[in-house]
């Protein structure tokens, strides 16, 4: 019974995992590019990592015994499980939800993350036709921006 209350443990850890990396996911959908964005990836990261980790530490609990590894994992038939990891499968289940509802959201964060692509090279693309940036180029097809600064004055001109 003791392995059973650790796996239970564990789910509800990455349970809690999963919720906040569903927060950080829908805040990629609303959250300033600039600022933003940045923050939220990488806290989805970390997230990931520590999933990963209670993962690790959920299949070395379990061991050899296949069973509980597989109802950690909702890839059995429950009615087939002993009563005591019945809550363990319906704690997967749970989890598996949430995963579900973030790859839902998956396609509209990038359709979000590629209009600001597109923004941002028009943007550019803007910055670089104004006359400054002409101005800039003018320059520096002419040459004069290769030539030194001489004594505080310039060279020859």
């Amino acid at each position: 019974m003791g392995q059973t209350k650790q796996l239970l443990e564990l789910m509800e850890r990455k349970r809690t995992l999963f919720e906040r990396y569903k927060k950080a996911s829908e805040a990629l959908l609303t959250c300033d590019i600039e600022n933003g964005m940045d923050y939220c990836m990488a806290q989805r990261e970390q997230l990931i990592d520590e999933i990963n980790r209670v993962d690790n530490e959920t299949a070395r609990l379990c061991g050899d015994d296949r069973l509980s590894l597989e109802a950690s994992r909702a890839r059995c038939d429950w009615g087939e499980l002993p009563e005591e990891l019945r809550p363990v499968f319906d704690a997967a289940r749970r989890i598996i939800a949430l995963a579900a509802q973030v790859q839902r959201m998956e396609p509209q964060i990038v359709t979000r993350m590629r209009k600001e692509q597109d923004r941002l090279e028009e943007k550019i693309r803007s910055i670089n036709k104004s006359q400054a940036s002409q101005a800039s180029r003018y320059f520096n097809s002419a040459g004069a921006g290769e030539r030194a600064v001489r004594g505080g004055g310039f060279g020859k001109i």
